[in-house]
């Protein structure tokens, strides 16, 4: 082979490898492109889905937010019905305490009125008492005196 030839077979098999490789990338470009568009559509449908999810969750959430709002609704009316309950039971025992108390201290005045007036009469025996031992001491105080003005016979 001459050299022209082997410049000729240099130059066709460059271009053979030239005109190859262009097409194996243009064919990956459009592969690739492929690939990347479907997974851009995969991706749009699992947002669609996630929106879907989304949009579920966002109404069970309110049904529960719903359904807990009446069950604490219906507990803070029961809790109420049961405190005015109470109340009421503890204002009746107030009063049937008070009643009582007041019952006993009326009882408790009345029998120290009772003993009040027993220890006046005792303490106005008990003075009658010391004024007949004071009327007594005065008489023999007299008769002390005129005893000792006979003996002594001084006027």
């Amino acid at each position: 082979m001459t050299e022209a030839q082997v410049w000729t077979m240099l130059g066709v098999f460059t271009t053979l490898m030239f005109g190859m490789l262009t097409i194996v990338s243009v064919g990956f470009v459009r592969v690739l492109r492929a690939e990347i568009g479907g997974l851009r559509a995969e991706i749009g449908g699992v947002r669609g889905e996630l929106g879907g999810v989304r949009g579920e969750l966002g109404g069970e959430i309110g049904s529960l937010r719903a359904e807990l709002g009446g069950e604490i609704g219906s507990l803070r009316s029961e809790l109420h019905g049961e405190i005015s309950t109470l109340r009421s039971e503890l204002h009746g025992e107030i009063g049937s305490l008070r009643s009582e108390l007041h019952g006993e201290i009326g009882t408790l005045r009345a029998e120290l009125g009772g003993v009040r007036e027993e220890m006046r009469a005792r303490f106005e025996a008990v003075d009658a008492r010391f004024d007949a031992v004071n009327h007594r001491i005065d008489g023999i105080d007299r008769d002390v005196q005129m005893l000792v003005q006979r003996t002594f016979g001084v006027d």
